[in-house]
């Protein structure tokens, strides 16, 4: 009995998954390629951290100088599953650097 497929974590781990987005997004042009990275717009912004510490900070400090009211964000473990661990906050403070995460607006 399997109850895993082999290498599909590059789908199913968060971090993984936005890595394999951002290296598709960044291939050179291809006959369908435009047509396929207008499709990947449905995705929110998206930082790993620890790994995109310093994009996600320019981020927020540009969503707080707009003076958006209460810009929200998701925080989702990357090693956890069926929603355990996600959070939603709008306060720096609150993120959490120690293990690997996936943060969208």
């Amino acid at each position: 009995k399997v109850n895993h497929f082999p290498d599909s974590k590059f789908l199913s781990r968060k971090d993984c998954l936005k890595r394999c987005i951002d290296r598709y997004v960044k291939r050179p042009p291809g006959s369908r390629r435009s047509q396929m990275v207008e499709s990947f717009r449905v995705i929110p912004e998206t930082f790993v951290l620890p790994r995109d510490y310093c994009e996600f900070i320019e981020a927020y400090t540009n969503y707080r100088d707009l003076s958006i009211p209460e810009t929200m964000w998701i925080l989702k473990p990357v090693c956890l599953s069926r929603g355990r661990g996600i959070s939603v906050i709008s306060d720096l403070s609150e993120v959490n650097y120690t293990e690997p995460t996936i943060i969208q607006k």
